[in-house]
């Protein structure tokens, strides 16, 4: 699956995880996971912008 296909739901600051099934938490915690690489490449991509952008406007 492609990353822009993916869609990506805002989770609440304050989940009832006690009112959560163990498979709801598992999904839960494998989407908190995913949004974390997807952020973690976003941050190595726009790093590399900058640096070339520094590069090109010192």
């Amino acid at each position: 699956m492609d990353e822009e296909e993916v869609s990506v739901m805002p989770v609440p600051e304050m989940v009832k995880l006690e009112d959560m099934s163990i498979e709801e938490l598992t999904e839960l915690i494998a989407t908190l996971e995913g949004n974390i690489v997807r952020a973690r490449k976003m941050i190595t991509s726009k790093l590399k912008v900058r640096g070339d952008a520094e590069q090109v406007f010192g």
